[in-house]
């Protein structure tokens, strides 16, 4: 039979797996559902910036440069090495990052007191304070909008976060294969050229050299 959805689901009578729990939608239904779920991410993030409206400061930073300032907005004080864990980027390309918010003066860099070898990173005072009011304008927008759905579509919604949590998860820890491996950060993907090589670390010829 189809679901409300329109991704297959199979009948009562098929039954469910030998430990009694209920089969999947099988290789086909979880690909469909993969790229719905991917693109309505994509449209509600979107739509709430649209709706938000990102600060002037912030209007020309890159999308890794914005997610960076987030994290930082979230962990003030984190180091580089707990922000590259966070967004699953190599440090010196976070360390890339940072020195171009730096010179913007959106991120404010200071050295660790108890460990001189760490960077701890804040967000400048005006643009933290515009971060804030940012993000409860978007997540108001988003409240409105499960707002008005049907009382039934909200409890669902509300009931499928520990799956959507969960499968978070499952691809921040490496998928199937267990083996965590960064995202291709900045630059990524371009060839040098002859006789250039790559900078410290694997990193970008001219990259600031990694910290912690």
């Amino acid at each position: 039979m189809i679901s409300v959805t329109g991704f297959p689901q199979r009948s009562a009578a098929a039954g469910g797996t030998e430990s009694g729990r209920p089969e999947g939608l099988g290789a086909s239904g979880q690909a469909a559902l993969a790229a719905e779920l991917q693109a309505t991410m994509a449209s509600i993030r979107r739509s709430g910036r649209r709706q938000a409206g990102r600060p002037v400061e912030l209007s020309r930073v890159t999308g890794a440069q914005l997610e960076l300032v987030r994290v930082v907005s979230r962990r003030p004080g984190l180091s580089i090495t707990e922000a590259a864990e966070d967004l699953l980027l190599a440090p010196n390309t976070i360390s890339t990052l940072v020195s171009q918010l730096a010179e913007a003066g959106l991120l404010v860099r200071r050295v660790d007191e108890s460990d001189r070898r760490v960077v701890r990173l804040t967000l400048s005072p005006s643009i933290s304070r515009q971060v804030d009011v940012w993000r409860d304008r978007r997540v108001l927008a988003l409240s409105e909008a499960i707002g008005q759905l049907a009382g039934d579509d909200q409890r669902r919604l509300a009931h499928a976060l520990p799956a959507l949590l969960a499968v978070a998860e499952h691809l921040e820890t490496g998928g199937a294969g267990g083996d965590q491996q960064a995202r291709p950060g900045p630059g990524a993907g371009r060839r040098l050229r002859p006789g250039r090589r790559p900078g410290p670390g694997g990193g970008v010829p001219g990259s600031a050299p990694p910290l912690r």
